[in-house]
C-alpha cells in the first residue's frame, strides 16, 4: 500500500516549501495565483487529502462553509450545491449542506439547530431560505461571515450575489413579441414566496402592447418537482382551451414537464405554442425540442459569494449582479396557429 501523500510532497513537486503548499491549503490571500495553481494541480495530481480536524486545531479555524438552502430537487439548487463546493475545494474549503423543510418555522428550526452544532468559517443562503428575515437574522447573529446566491435584488441587510434576471426576461419577452406571439401563458410562483421569476416578463410584455387580457398567469406549487409543476400547468392550459402561442416556465424543468405533455396530447412545439424556460440547466438540451432559456453563471455567482465569506467585511451588504445570456434554440418560432 502506497503510504499517505504528505505536506512535503506537494512541496517537492511543485518546488515550494511545505509552509507555502500548507498556506495554499488553508486559504491564505498572499500567495500569488500562479503558485496557488500549480500547488491544487500537484494535490490534485498526488492524491494529497488534508487533515481537516488537524488543520482546524492548528489555526483554531474552522474550513466548512455551511450551504443552508430548501430541501426542494431541481437543477437550479443542484448547480448550486455542485458549484459551491467546487468554489470551496479551489480555496481549501469544505462545504456542508443543511437542506431545511418547506415552512419558514421548520427551516428556522433546523437552521438554528445545524448552526449550533456544526463550527463554520462562513454561511451562504439561497432562494428559500435567505427571502426569510428570521432566518436571516439567525444567521447574522452566529458570528459568521454570510453570503447569498439568490434573485432578490432588494436585500439591504445581507451581502448577495444575483444574476440579471430581470434583463433575461426582458430579452426572452423582446424574442418572443419579435416572432410575432400576441398570446402568452407566464408561470410564477405565488407572492409569499417572494419569487419574482416572471414580473419582468409580463411587465415588457405590456410595455410592447400587449394586452394585458391575452397574458395568461399560473401559479406553480413551490414544492413540487419542476417537471411534475410544468406538467400540471400544461394540462390546465389544454383543459381551459386557452389560445396563446407562447409560454414562459419559471425553469428549464418546468418548460421541459409542459412539453411533455403538450406533445403527448398532440400540441407540436413550436409550431403550436412555443415554451422557454430558465437557467440552462442539462435538461434545456435533453429535452426536444431542446430550449430556448436564459443562462445564468451559478458557476461564477459560487465563487463570488464564497469571495465575500473570504473577505468578508460586516458593513458591506452589496449586491453582485453577474450578468446573462440569453440562449436561442430550438423550442421557438413565429406562430403558426393559436389551437390551444
Amino acid at each position: 500500500m502506497n503510504k499517505s501523500v504528505t505536506v512535503n510532497d506537494v512541496a517537492k513537486a511543485v518546488g515550494v516549501s511545505g509552509r507555502t503548499v500548507s498556506r495554499v491549503v488553508n486559504g491564505d490571500s498572499n500567495v500569488s495565483e500562479k503558485v496557488r495553481a500549480a500547488v491544487n494541480k500537484a494535490i490534485l495530481d498526488l492524491g494529497y487529502r488534508p487533515n481537516l480536524a488537524a488543520r482546524s486545531l492548528k489555526t483554531n479555524k474552522s474550513f466548512l462553509i455551511g450551504l443552508i438552502m430548501p430541501n426542494i430537487d431541481s437543477a437550479y439548487y443542484r448547480a448550486i450545491q455542485t458549484y459551491v463546493g467546487n468554489a470551496c475545494a479551489e480555496q481549501g474549503y469544505h462545504v456542508v449542506i443543511e437542506k431545511v423543510g418547506p415552512d419558514e418555522e421548520s427551516a428556522l428550526f433546523q437552521s438554528r439547530k445545524f448552526l449550533g452544532e456544526v463550527k463554520l468559517a462562513g454561511v451562504i443562503l439561497v432562494l428559500g431560505t435567505v427571502n426569510s428575515p428570521k432566518i436571516r437574522a439567525l444567521v447574522k447573529a452566529q458570528g459568521y461571515p454570510y453570503a447569498a446566491i439568490t434573485t432578490l435584488d432588494h436585500l439591504t441587510d445581507f451581502p448577495s450575489v444575483i444574476a440579471n434576471e430581470e434583463a433575461g426576461e426582458i430579452a426572452l419577452a423582446n424574442h418572443l413579441f419579435s416572432q410575432g406571439h400576441k398570446r402568452y401563458v407566464v408561470v410564477t410562483a405565488p407572492p409569499d414566496i417572494q419569487y419574482s421569476r416572471g414580473l419582468a416578463f409580463e411587465s415588457q410584455l405590456l410595455g410592447l402592447g400587449v394586452s394585458p387580457e391575452h397574458i395568461y398567469k399560473f401559479e406553480f406549487d413551490w414544492h413540487l418537482p419542476g417537471l411534475e409543476a410544468g406538467r400540471r400547468v400544461a394540462v390546465e392550459i389544454i383543459d381551459r382551451g386557452l389560445k396563446c402561442t407562447a409560454m414562459f416556465a419559471s425553469n428549464d424543468e418546468m418548460a421541459a414537464g409542459a412539453i411533455g405533455s403538450f406533445l403527448s396530447n398532440g400540441i407540436s412545439i413550436p409550431e403550436d405554442i412555443s415554451v422557454v424556460g430558465f437557467d440552462d440547466s442539462a435538461v434545456a438540451q435533453a429535452t426536444w425540442p431542446q430550449l430556448t432559456t436564459v443562462r445564468q453563471p451559478i458557476d461564477d455567482m459560487a465563487r463570488q459569494a464564497l469571495s465575500h465569506i473570504i473577505q468578508f467585511a460586516a458593513e458591506d451588504m452589496s449586491v453582485t449582479t453577474c450578468p446573462i445570456e440569453l440562449i436561442l434554440r430550438h423550442s421557438t418560432a413565429p406562430p403558426k396557429s393559436a389551437i390551444i
